[in-house]
């Protein structure tokens, strides 16, 4: 009797690990670019200071990410402290409410070309998630190719606005340029 129940035990943990290990595929495509997103900040140039000392990664409706921002947020890029804000609307007018990078995830229930549209002519490095390498109405845009997450980076939107990419970013993205033919 002791021995079905401990074969049961074993064939139910198994069960529930299977299980488990397919929902974590989600959460590992988040740590991957939530990794990614705060990996960005050391690559990139933001225009004039930045406001209060901190460098502002805002996350718009939805969030995918659930905590795994928890770690970074109080860390230093350079003198500036990462703060990481959840935010249901979009302040554009506020300086003290601006986001140095904003991610759009594909859950949002935000237009994103209007909300794209609306910041356009700000630094605020914008971050989505659409599946396509052409994607190009972003600055970052996350993709699957072949099954590996990938990165687009749209050089002339973010230097329409001041941002600059430092070489070793460029080197890892896909598409680092600003139409559809860039290589």
């Amino acid at each position: 009797m002791m021995k079905k129940f401990v074969k049961y035990l074993i064939l139910t943990i198994c069960c529930i690990a299977a299980f488990n290990l397919g929902a974590q595929d989600v959460d590992i495509e988040y740590k991957v670019k939530a990794g990614f997103i705060y990996k960005f900040l050391y690559f990139v140039e933001f225009p004039g200071d930045i406001h209060e000392n901190e460098i502002k990664i805002c996350i718009l409706g939805a969030n995918p990410f659930d905590d795994l921002f928890d770690k970074i947020t109080g860390k230093k890029i350079e003198q500036n402290v990462v703060v990481v804000k959840n935010i249901e609307s979009l302040d554009i007018t506020d300086p003290q409410k601006q986001c140095q990078l904003l991610f759009l995830s594909n859950r949002s229930e935000f237009d994103l070309q209007k909300i794209l549209s609306l910041i356009s002519d700000k630094p605020v490095l914008t971050v989505t998630e659409v599946n396509s390498r052409d994607f190009n109405d972003s600055m970052i845009n996350f993709y699957t190719k072949n099954n590996k997450l990938s990165f687009s980076i749209n050089r002339k939107t973010a230097e329409n606005v001041g941002i600059k990419f430092r070489s070793k970013l460029l080197r890892l993205a896909e598409n680092t340029g600003g139409d559809k033919n860039a290589q």
